[in-house]
């Protein structure tokens, strides 16, 4: 009896959420913001009681009381974790599983598209072990557990539109997301335009579903920031950096989109004489042309934008939740690779699949040049989780 695409989703997302386990195994986060914040929750508490000096990302929001800025689904899906682990390790598993079941909405996303399974495998571990994901996820910090959530939502999110869902529900999706990242809901028009023509419903009328749907989202963080700082549009961002020294130009603007170019396409490692490791991974980042070079064929995938009705609103909805990204001050700073990317992760896989693998208006075996730019990909982030993860070998 063949293998449902089911199936074959779950056996990938079991391999590469263990995969990410066994790669931050020994090594429980620090910085365990969403832990900490999680145990509070549970007390009835949104804030902590304490701020250690290492976490030096609390912001005071009240007598005795220092409030997490980030985003806080991470904290919500933490939360069984804490029944097995300590803050640490519980945060560092939780992100591991979150990234892990990435692989299912992704294989499923790219099967949506027509592509053969060989495609949508080689799809699959592109977006799990040749993107940053692979460290992000498995090392666990505040920060990459954000990421790993926002793209898990954001993937299952795709992979609905593709298979026909109704606006609601892909909508539902991306708030869900949002509540990790919140670029993601600047992709919702672009979502609805994919909705739209998935299921061959009016625009005007998928988009009014779809926007219906994300106001208990985009409720729950106007209420959240009302909580922490009394004021509904701050996420705790202008508090936490109105002193440091590189915001010229306040929180965004369009002067700071060079810096983030030059770290998206131009970034190196840290070249390191009298070691074998003569390639170190920075904090600054590390280009993507060099940590996933795989990617280039997302662009590709816009030569069937006529062909493929799906291409151009899923590089429309990966544009527009990155619009924020690169006008914002800072370039990421602790990463590796350019970590503002996973916002558009979920849309840009799928573009993989098609740019590699579509042409000639059909599918077709994926060329020798995408399959060395996977294995240098998947290579590529394999060093960053070793040298940073297991040998601390970063600049």
């Amino acid at each position: 009896m063949p293998t449902s695409d089911r199936a074959v989703a779950a056996y990938l997302a079991l391999a590469t959420t263990a995969l990410y386990i066994v790669s931050g195994l020994g090594h429980p986060t620090p910085y365990d913001y969403d832990a900490r914040l999680a145990t509070s929750l549970l007390h009835g508490r949104w804030w902590l009681d304490e701020a250690p000096s290492y976490l030096n990302e609390l912001v005071p929001c009240g007598d005795g009381r220092y409030c997490v800025h980030l985003a806080p689904l991470p904290s919500l899906l933490v939360m069984p974790f804490l029944l097995v682990f300590s803050d640490g390790v519980a945060q560092t598993v939780a992100s591991a599983v979150t990234g892990g079941l990435v692989a299912a909405p992704v294989f499923l996303a790219v099967r949506a598209l027509g592509a053969p399974r060989g495609v949508a495998i080689a799809a699959t571990i592109f977006g799990v072990a040749g993107t940053t994901l692979w460290f992000d996820a498995s090392d666990g910090r505040a920060w990459f557990f954000g990421h790993a959530a926002a793209v898990l939502f954001a993937s299952w999110a795709v992979a609905a539109a593709l298979r026909g869902a109704p606006a609601w529900l892909v909508a539902t999706l991306v708030g869900i997301g949002a509540l990790a990242r919140l670029p993601l809901f600047l992709a919702a028009p672009a979502l609805a335009l994919l909705v739209s023509r998935r299921r061959a419903e009016p625009f005007p009328r998928v988009a009014l579903v779809g926007a219906a749907a994300l106001v208990p989202f985009a409720t729950a963080v106007v209420g959240y920031n009302l909580l922490r700082w009394g004021v509904p549009w701050d996420a705790g961002y202008v508090r936490l950096n109105e002193v440091e020294p590189f915001y010229t130009h306040g929180l965004f603007s369009l002067a700071y989109v060079p810096r983030h170019l030059y770290a998206i396409f131009l970034q190196p490692p840290d070249f390191v004489d009298d070691t074998v490791f003569f390639l170190r991974p920075s904090w600054l980042g590390t280009s993507l042309v060099v940590v996933s070079p795989a990617l280039v064929y997302a662009a590709l995938a816009l030569r069937s934008g006529r062909a493929r009705p799906e291409v151009l609103p899923l590089a429309l909805a990966g544009l527009l939740a990155l619009a924020p990204d690169v006008t914002f001050a800072a370039t990421g700073f602790a990463q590796f690779g350019y970590r503002y990317f996973h916002d558009a992760q979920a849309f840009a896989v799928p573009l993989v699949a098609v740019g590699a693998s579509w042409y000639d208006g059909a599918w077709r075996p994926p060329s020798r040049v995408f399959l060395a730019l996977l294995l240098w990909s998947v290579v590529a982030n394999l060093y960053g989780v070793v040298a940073i993860t297991h040998l601390g070998y970063v600049g």
